[in-house]
């Protein structure tokens, strides 16, 4: 349940924005059976806009627990292979641990250089 939160968190964000644009309509669609024409747009446009930006600061969290994450995670990998090459620090560094972290970091680099050029086009 913990694992993974800030994409849950971007997740809650889109689900809720979906159910107030959902609301929206529904209010103005009662609005619009009453004859309240104008209301009723008003309750769409309004409801749906409040909607969206509201998401925007859950999202927003979300992205900035999920950067942290990865921050934390390249921060302690570097530690290691730092611990590894200078080895004056005493631990239990196996040679697997440090294929391991090279292979995660060259695997992180692959991807988001996948993703620059994705956004490119």
């Amino acid at each position: 349940m913990i694992n993974n939160i800030g994409e849950k968190i971007k997740t809650l964000a889109i689900c809720s924005m979906i159910i107030g644009c959902l609301f929206s309509c529904a209010g103005a669609i009662i609005c619009w059976s009453d004859e309240l024409f104008l209301i009723g747009f008003v309750v769409l446009i309004g409801g749906c806009l409040i909607s969206w930006c509201g998401s925007f600061v859950l999202y927003g969290f979300g992205e900035l627990i999920t950067q942290t994450t990865d921050i934390a995670k390249r921060i302690q990998n570097i530690q290691v292979l730092s611990a590894y090459q200078n080895s004056t620090q005493p631990g239990n560094i196996t040679k697997e641990m440090i294929d391991e972290i090279e292979a995660e970091v060259i695997n992180d680099y692959e991807n988001q250089k996948k993703n620059v050029l994705t956004k490119k086009k």
